[in-house]
């Protein structure tokens, strides 16, 4: 698809998500070949879980009481190769965003092609070098490829990296992949006694994982939503503000939480001095 072309499918799908405040002509628009999330003509897909990515955000942000300019500072983790990252760098223009990836050759593409700052990733998340802290985070889809002990570490290292009231969103797959699991609409290229596995950890602990063939401790995960959010209630410094089923590509449950304890009142000034003046009324001074 030619530049003009997907100039024009990005108009039309904003026409969906009403980001009227992305300036659709500074996204860049080079996708990888090496991309594994994109086929070659598919680039509606493709555009369309990037805009849905950056439109969660935004949500999020509205759920946290955030305006844009609060936001000096983002994290994506995993960029891949920057199929949300593009939006991201598009709409928040004055921000430092860092893309965080495993796979280096990602990595540099999103160095070169997003002029972004860039952290590399490792299967031990305790090993990954955190230096700054940041406001924000983006998390897409990759709780759904650990088990327990990975998405407990991995909730660990935002932590760690977040800023006081930072903002962490990040997507699992929940009931609607257990869904599409029961009926076999679709198998994530799992094999019938995987899927088992899976749909019996999932209904006796709530927490469903299998290994992909070969691969140690990367696999899929399905994950209800009261089990992650007790992963969260582990941390009493997590807020949550935010669980939205199927949000992320009509696919991904989101979950978005403050770095903010739930006893945290904020100052508010202005709200203050109305509930003063609306408990003790001026007029009873001045009687």
């Amino acid at each position: 698809m030619e530049d003009a072309e997907k100039r024009t499918l990005l108009t039309e799908l904003n026409k969906i998500y009403k980001i009227n405040d992305l300036d659709l002509s500074s996204v860049k628009l080079e996708i990888s070949p090496e991309d594994n999330m994109f086929g070659e003509g598919n680039e509606d897909h493709y555009f369309n879980v990037g805009l849905s990515g950056l439109k969660l955000i935004l949500i999020s942000l509205l759920c946290a009481q955030k305006d844009k300019s609060e936001i000096k500072t983002i994290l994506d983790f995993p960029s891949g190769w920057g199929r949300e990252l593009r939006f991201i760098k598009a709409y928040f223009s004055d921000a430092k965003i860092t893309a965080g990836e495993i796979e280096e050759r990602a990595l540099r593409f999103c160095k070169d092609r997003f002029n972004v700052n860039i952290l590399q990733s490792h299967n031990d998340f305790g090993r990954i070098p955190i230096i700054n802290q940041f406001n924000l985070i983006w998390c897409g889809s990759l709780i759904t490829h650990l088990n327990e002990t990975g998405s407990g570490k991995l909730l660990d290292l935002f932590y760690d990296a977040l800023d006081e009231n930072g903002l962490l969103i990040f997507t699992t797959h929940g009931r609607y992949s257990e869904y599409l699991l029961d009926t076999g609409k679709y198998n994530y290229d799992l094999e019938k006694s995987e899927i088992f596995t899976l749909k019996q950890q999932y209904e006796v602990s709530g927490y469903g994982y299998v290994n992909y063939k070969g691969a140690n401790d990367y696999g899929l995960s399905v994950i209800k939503p009261s089990r992650i959010i007790g992963l969260l209630e582990k941390n009493k410094n997590w807020k949550i503000i935010l669980y939205n089923e199927k949000g992320y590509d009509n696919h991904q449950d989101v979950i978005a939480c403050l770095k903010r304890p739930v006893s945290y009142i904020p100052k508010r000034p202005w709200f203050d001095r109305w509930i003063d003046n609306l408990l003790c009324p001026k007029s009873l001074y001045n009687s």
